[in-house]
């Protein structure tokens, strides 16, 4: 491990421990890897930056775009904030930061499959923070299927 590497002190939970401070000592044991923290590199996230890639001007109905939301800096994506069309299920499946979700948002009228990590849940809301993450990050992970939800907001810049 690169002695300037420094946490990122989020403590999101995707590692898979509560804090950082916490996944830190993993590191220092020899159990866990840096890498295996989302937001050691930019592995999670797309080579060019937003700032790089060649953008439209227009949607595909051919309205001008309002304006682009980019990722929060040292994320991979903007925030997905989304609530299923059955919250109590955050709760019965014990929805926690760092799993990997599927489903629809259906409430926009999408008929794409959206693959998410959690990066917070809440057991009154049922209010779920994500990043859309893609396909290969569910492989040999367990997947839990909302098959619906709504989007009520996204977080970026």
């Amino acid at each position: 491990m690169g002695e300037d590497w420094i946490l990122p002190g989020r403590n999101c939970g995707a590692c898979g421990y509560g804090t950082c401070d916490e996944f830190f000592a993993a590191i220092q044991s020899g159990t866990r890897k840096k890498e295996e923290c989302p937001f050691s590199s930019q592995h999670l996230c797309q080579e060019v930056p937003c700032t790089q890639a060649v953008l439209g001007s227009f949607d595909i109905l051919g309205d001008p775009f309002d304006f682009i939301l980019h990722p929060l800096p040292g994320e991979c994506s903007a925030r997905k904030i989304l609530l299923p069309f059955r919250p109590d299920l955050v709760e019965k499946w014990d929805i926690q930061p760092g799993d990997i979700l599927t489903g629809r948002p259906m409430g926009a009228g999408c008929p794409v499959q959206h693959v998410l990590l959690v990066l917070s849940a809440s057991t009154v809301s049922g209010v779920i923070v994500t990043h859309v993450v893609g396909p290969l990050s569910s492989r040999g992970r367990e997947v839990k299927d909302l098959e619906a939800y709504h989007i009520i907001g996204f977080e970026g810049m």
